[in-house]
């Protein structure tokens, strides 16, 4: 399990998550965060895995670069990455793809937040 606290900032400081789901990836080489559906125009989707090892080749389609941490960062061999992209609109946020260089257990969230 990989836990970590992120601030983020212009996220509504009363009710800053509108989303969000967890999954345990299979052994693979891609693994796609869970789809949330949104209630709010212009949410911001956080897209969010870790694993035991570092090997992340490529983010979420779409998705800047939050978050990139390698060992030692939380311990030894956790490996923490997020992604952030806006949606414009309320609705399915879909899946999000990170490409891993081998097959690895991954851990994957995605939460929406609203807006300020």
């Amino acid at each position: 399990m990989t836990v970590a606290v992120l601030r983020v900032s212009g996220a509504s400081a009363a009710t800053p998550v509108d989303a969000s789901a967890v999954f345990a990836g299979p052994v693979d080489v891609t693994q796609d965060t869970p789809a949330v559906t949104t209630t709010v125009a212009d949410a911001t989707v956080l897209r969010i895995l870790g694993s035991d090892r570092p090997f992340v080749q490529s983010f979420p389609a779409g998705t800047v670069v939050t978050l990139d941490k390698v060992p030692p960062f939380l311990g030894t061999g956790t490996s923490l990455y997020i992604g952030s992209a806006s949606q414009a609109a309320a609705g399915d946020s879909g899946v999000g793809t990170f490409a891993l260089g081998t097959p690895r257990p991954c851990d994957l969230m995605t939460v929406a937040l609203r807006g300020p």
